[in-house]
């Protein structure tokens, strides 16, 4: 049935493209949609070929200005100039005249890091609880918290005795409920609610973005928002990844963090430090590869983004989302492929002076090929895109996280997000980004984008939405 679909889903889109869909090329395909919410990245994807021969030359050259050798400029009277075949691609489609709220989030904000890129994406909190020594001393000199550290600890060396390795016994001793929750709160307003006491919510949290769907509440409720959304996502991933593990595998991981505590135990400790030991045990560590990725994958990018004119291009960067294949096999799905064509057309006409494809470690799951990371590689290697044209998104698990993530590395790269983004994708999927509000609303809590117009069959233009910022612990994979 599989095979039928797809060949139903080529045939149409074949037929769709010869009707008369405007793209300049002459060659046509597609891939067939997918529908899988939980390890999918693009829904009702397909990717219309763009022949590599009729694009502009491209000599690898990793001068930016290159690309404006297109028929692209900007007339104060009229707007902007596009090349032949982008006529469509008017910015001020999207364009919003209201500026960002920020909402008290800081764009410039430096992030605290532990060295652990799980823990700092997932549990933002307790990486600022770890490493900012004034907020670590405060907490462990806590008498509430003190007393609670001593408690986890004792929770832990009995999980280990008691539940030979089985997830739900060990989740009982470990994790943190409502009650305990109510008391947590009470103990961190009294902590870092005082004149005195360093100001963990208005110095990091806030300014963070991190937490921004509780952005409008007082301290008090503030606090609890946080901590209820990051021990919930802690408690979920414990669950989710023990049980993946197996008992005897948990077992061995619960008595070997009895014996590597320090003396100096935070409350919260003893769960975490045995939920990141199981991740990495399987595998798990999706979120934190790749970083730092500014000393590595978008070095090269971001050494030269500072040279980039902004005003000499209609919008600041491309959306690519990726998709991913049907084997373990395969590093570039030929829809994926497809897409980078476009994208590498788009950028060549001067529309963009930075791509940026998006997609994980997805589908199938585990794979061993990040798809942004495989993108990339083609968009180098087959269309002569420089490296320093080219960040990446190798962490989006979903068409919801395409944008997302992609608004978080606009906003905190320094890009000029005030101006519109393009999307590069396939007639489908392009489709599909319209319709996408309640899901996004659904299952990230709110729209990561304030606009978003279609401009033909695989492009749309949106503006970021600074919400975007917010993490999501729930999908310890992709938070």
């Amino acid at each position: 049935m599989k095979g039928l679909f797809l060949l139903s889903c080529w045939v149409i889109v074949f037929l769709f493209m010869l009707s008369g869909c405007d793209t300049g090329d002459d060659s046509v395909s597609s891939h067939s949609p997918e529908t899988d919410g939980d390890s999918e990245n693009g829904v009702g994807e397909s990717a219309e070929d763009s022949d590599s021969d009729e694009l502009h030359s491209v000599d690898g050259d990793t001068d930016r200005d290159g690309a404006d050798e297109a028929d692209v400029e900007k007339d104060n009277e009229s707007g902007w100039v596009l090349p032949d075949g982008f006529e469509a691609f008017d910015p001020a489609a999207c364009q919003l005249e209201e500026p960002i709220d920020w909402g008290g989030i800081d764009p410039a904000y430096e992030r605290v890091h532990s060295g652990n890129a799980v823990l700092d994406k997932n549990f933002y909190l307790l990486t600022l609880l770890i490493e900012v020594e004034a907020y670590r001393q405060s907490v462990l000199t806590d008498p509430a918290l003190s007393a609670r550290a001593e408690e986890e600890t004792a929770d832990l060396a009995t999980a280990a005795a008691n539940c030979a390795g089985d997830v739900a016994c060990a989740a009982g001793y470990l994790t943190f409920d409502e009650t305990d929750l109510v008391d947590l709160t009470a103990a961190f307003t009294s902590v870092f609610n005082k004149d005195s006491a360093p100001h963990i919510i208005s110095e990091h949290l806030r300014p963070s973005g991190m937490f921004h769907l509780y952005s409008a509440e007082i301290d008090s409720l503030y606090i609890e928002q946080v901590l209820t959304e990051t021990f919930n996502g802690l408690a979920g991933a414990f669950s989710r990844f023990g049980n993946d593990l197996g008992a005897t595998g948990l077992n061995a991981i619960l008595v070997d963090q009895v014996s590597s505590l320090s003396e100096d135990v935070l409350f919260f400790e003893p769960l975490l430090q045995t939920t990141l030991a199981v991740m990495a045990q399987i595998s798990r560590d999706e979120a934190g590869r790749y970083e730092p990725m500014e000393e590595g994958e978008n070095k090269a990018a971001l050494d030269a983004l500072s040279s980039i004119d902004w005003e000499a291009y209609p919008y600041i960067a491309m959306l690519l989302p990726g998709m991913g294949p049907d084997d373990l096999e395969t590093p570039l799905d030929l829809a994926s492929a497809l897409r980078c064509d476009l994208a590498a057309e788009r950028y060549r006409a001067g529309l963009v002076p930075i791509i940026i494809p998006s997609g994980g470690h997805v589908h199938p799951d585990q794979t061993p090929y990040s798809e942004a990371v495989e993108m990339k590689r083609y968009l180098m290697e087959t269309h002569g895109v420089p490296e320093t044209a080219i960040l990446i998104d190798p962490h989006a698990r979903h068409t919801t996280t395409n944008l997302r993530n992609v608004t978080r590395l606009l906003i905190r790269y320094g890009f000029p997000v005030d101006r519109p983004v393009l999307t590069t994708t396939d007639l489908f999927q392009s489709a599909y980004i319209l319709s996408m509000e309640g899901r996004c609303n659904r299952e990230l809590g709110y729209v990561p984008w304030r606009s978003v117009v279609r401009l033909g069959d695989t492009d749309n233009c949106w503006m970021v939405h600074p919400a975007s910022l917010h993490l999501a612990p729930a999908d310890p994979l992709d938070p």
